[in-house]
């Protein structure tokens, strides 16, 4: 509701970008073309350790470890930002809040996060990116034809010419086996729904050269 108001009171912007919006889509008359993408789990996390314990403290290093990092966050259940983050905003279907309701099962939320991604017409995978802006702009051209999407890197803490398997693997490793193996317990639902999208990523109408 708050977002329809924005949107309502400034029509002659065109594009509003936000870590607060969240599901679902304002239907309120307004035509609205969202831009989600979803990421690695477990590679993201290492992303917020970078951008909340250093970058954003302007540290030349993190003010603790990977461990320490997560061990904190953990403190309070799936009310943190490396826990079950994109199931829980994306399950969102009310607009009275920016979470889902807490009666929902892991299966409802997961399956109402599987549901806001089939239904909106573009999502991007991080992990896919120059592809992900190539249907990206093969999504908007119809609605704005002056639309060309450019790369620029901003906020970049991690090296970014590793695969995801290598990153993935050195985290474990910055973890230990004990806390990895929470972490992966306690990203189920991410995890389960990031290869959903992985999966149905090549369904998306393909972008003409």
């Amino acid at each position: 509701m708050e977002f329809e108001k924005i949107i309502a009171e400034h029509p002659d912007l065109k594009a509003f970008s936000s870590h607060q919006i969240v599901p679902p889509i304002p239907n309120n008359g307004l035509r609205v073309f969202p831009i989600v993408f979803l990421r690695h789990p477990i590679d993201r996390l290492k992303s917020a350790y970078l951008f909340e314990w250093k970058k954003q403290l302007g540290l030349e290093a993190p003010k603790g470890t990977l461990q320490e990092y997560v061990l904190s966050k953990f403190e309070k259940r799936r009310a943190n930002a490396i826990e079950e983050f994109h199931v829980m905003t994306l399950a969102n279907k009310g607009y009275e809040g920016r979470r889902p309701s807490s009666s929902l099962t892991d299966e409802q939320l997961l399956s109402n996060a599987k549901s806001f991604i089939d239904t909106v017409p573009f999502y991007g995978i991080v992990e896919r990116f120059d592809e992900s802006l190539k249907r990206l702009d093969y999504f908007l051209k119809m609605e704005f034809p002056e639309f060309c999407p450019k790369v620029i890197e901003l906020n970049v803490t991690q090296d970014r010419s590793k695969d995801i398997d290598e990153r993935v693997s050195r985290i474990q490793a910055e973890l230990g086996a004990d806390l990895y193996e929470e972490v992966l317990d306690r990203n189920k639902l991410d995890l389960q729904l990031y290869s959903y999208a992985l999966d149905n990523f090549y369904s998306i109408p393909q972008a003409t050269p």
